[in-house]
């Protein structure tokens, strides 16, 4: 349908309808025998429209899909090699992201403060992990706002404390975490996340 969420290069969505030729979705690539999938960006080369009916799908997991019922998806094959194939009763999906559910006003006040102190106080290049820092001994108290709006958002993360008195969090979570950060958090480092996802072995 012409509303199918499509995950662009930086982890935002896009109606299908809208992505347009040149622009880069997510896309993945094998190695060796089929094995070791891992995400790579995909230039969009052409679009096309058609009418077609829709058909529902609910998985195990209790997602619901709607899509054309010869739609191709990457699956595993009785093989146990992934191929991009038309779904049956049975088949398994592989999901290169876990489902992202939009956060409630409070928790986006929350994105909204810790988008403000990532572009002041976090990072995470070269170490790929999103953190964030700060004074202990001199700012307690944003410490434990930090911590608590980490908590509010359904961020886990662990903290690290040196002798000086800096704390870092840094935020666990793997893809999906550093996703919800790029999609719901104002901040003009963003890029930065993007970059570390794509700068893994991205395996899926």
């Amino acid at each position: 349908p012409a509303n199918a969420p499509i995950l662009m290069e930086d982890f935002t969505e896009k109606p299908i309808a809208h992505v347009e030729v040149g622009e880069c979705v997510v896309g993945y690539t094998f190695g060796k025998l089929g094995k070791h999938a891992k995400i790579k960006p995909a230039t969009v080369l052409s679009t096309s429209k058609n009418h077609a009916p829709i058909v529902k799908v609910t998985t195990s997991a209790g997602r619901t899909i709607f899509c054309t019922p010869n739609h191709r998806w990457w699956r595993r094959t009785r093989t146990g090699r992934p191929s991009y194939l038309p779904l049956e009763i049975g088949s398994e999906i592989i999901s290169v992201l876990d489902p992202i559910e939009s956060p409630s006003p409070s928790q986006q006040r929350q994105y909204d403060w810790l988008g403000g102190f990532f572009d002041g106080e976090g990072n995470c290049m070269p170490n790929p992990a999103v953190s964030f820092h700060q004074s202990r001994k001199a700012n307690e108290p944003i410490c434990n706002r930090l911590f608590s709006a980490l908590r509010s958002v359904g961020m886990e993360f662990t903290i690290r404390e040196e002798k000086t008195g800096m704390i870092a969090a840094y935020i666990t979570g793997g893809r999906t975490a550093k996703v919800k950060l790029i999609r719901f958090c104002e901040m003009e480092k963003k890029g930065r996340i993007v970059n570390s996802i794509w700068s893994r072995e991205g395996y899926v």
